[in-house]
């Protein structure tokens, strides 16, 4: 990864990391929107999150990677296909859903077995993922069902009143889209959510089903 670590104190990120490795929540940015962030490998922390947002435990999380090389240790395999679009499209705002590994927690994978993954270029999220060096949950920083999708640092440490441990700064759009989301299951891949990558830039490179 690229030297990132001028974005933020080293003070900012240590706290964050801590926080992160508690058990605690943070909120950070990302290429797209905010996210609120906790350590996948914590169950605790993962039904913190859940309770935190009023999420259904059917949605699953999005996994931000420091690199694509932390796919192993989360995914079943990669298909050719699956490699043509990290090639094409990561990193970027493009979720891909592949078949995770079983020891994932079902409130990850919502119960279906598969994974969301991303690999962001912000240099936020690669200064972060710098220092914590392994995947992070990345949901977006509202309650579950809100009509604002895009909330800014001031409206998340509002809402919340001291329940996220961090709140790191950074660039706020209020014209930012979320990530396009696919799943890819052998060779089908299929639109699930429509985003900052457009559909026909997907189609240059496979066909695409829609959900």
């Amino acid at each position: 990864m690229a030297d990132t670590a001028h974005l933020y104190a080293d003070e900012q990120l240590q706290q964050a990391v801590l926080t992160l490795a508690a058990g605690g929540v943070i909120a950070y940015p990302t290429e797209t929107l905010y996210g609120l962030g906790v350590d996948p490998f914590n169950a605790e922390a993962l039904r913190a999150l859940i309770t935190l947002k009023g999420r259904a435990e059917h949605k699953g999380l999005i996994l931000l990677l420091p690199d694509p090389s932390f796919l192993s240790g989360l995914v079943g395999g990669i298909t050719p296909v699956t490699q043509r679009l990290m090639d094409a499209f990561w990193p970027g705002p493009l979720t891909l859903v592949l078949p995770a590994q079983p020891h994932l927690d079902p409130l990850i994978t919502g119960g279906t077995g598969m994974v969301a993954v991303r690999h962001s270029p912000s240099p936020y999220v690669q200064a972060l993922l710098n220092k914590w060096r392994q995947p992070l949950v990345s949901s977006s920083a509202n309650v579950s069902g809100s009509e604002a999708s895009h909330w800014s640092p001031e409206q998340i440490m509002q809402h919340w009143q001291g329940r996220l441990g961090v709140v790191l700064p950074g660039p706020f759009d209020l014209q930012a889209k979320p990530s396009t989301v696919i799943r890819v299951d052998q060779e089908q891949v299929t639109l699930l959510r429509p985003g900052a990558i457009r559909q026909e830039q997907l189609a240059q490179i496979t066909p695409i089903v829609d959900h």
